[in-house]
């Protein structure tokens, strides 16, 4: 069975058909600790500059930094300095967790306040 075929097989079966199924995957993986720094994290974000901010839901969408200095019409450099900003005010470790905060962020504090970011 080829990797193409056992995907097909797996989405057949319904286990992450969904987004939000793989969201609930997600959290079932974080389990409790999610709650230490993602809650304590989205109550900082009003302490991000309006740049970071925008840095910080690309983020959450899986952009690299090639990608959003593209985007904002920045340098690589200058969206790293942001990248650091961001994870140094939400007292984040890692760009992976802002991008999980900023998923949980929009999905919840702000579903509608960011459609504007770079959609």
């Amino acid at each position: 069975m080829t990797v193409a075929q056992r995907g097909t097989n797996h989405r057949a079966e319904g286990s992450v058909s969904q987004p939000d199924n793989a969201w609930s995957r997600i959290k079932s993986l974080i389990g409790d600790v999610e709650a230490d720094w993602s809650e304590a994290s989205v109550r900082r974000i009003r302490d991000l500059t309006d740049r970071e901010f925008e840095v910080f839901i690309l983020l959450g969408r899986g952009l690299s930094n090639q990608a959003i200095s593209r985007l904002l019409l920045v340098t690589e450099r200058t969206v790293k300095a942001h990248v650091t900003r961001v994870l140094a005010k939400l007292q984040l470790e890692s760009r992976l967790q802002a991008g999980l905060v900023a998923q949980s962020y929009t999905r919840t504090a702000a579903p509608y306040s960011c459609r504007g970011i770079a959609s």
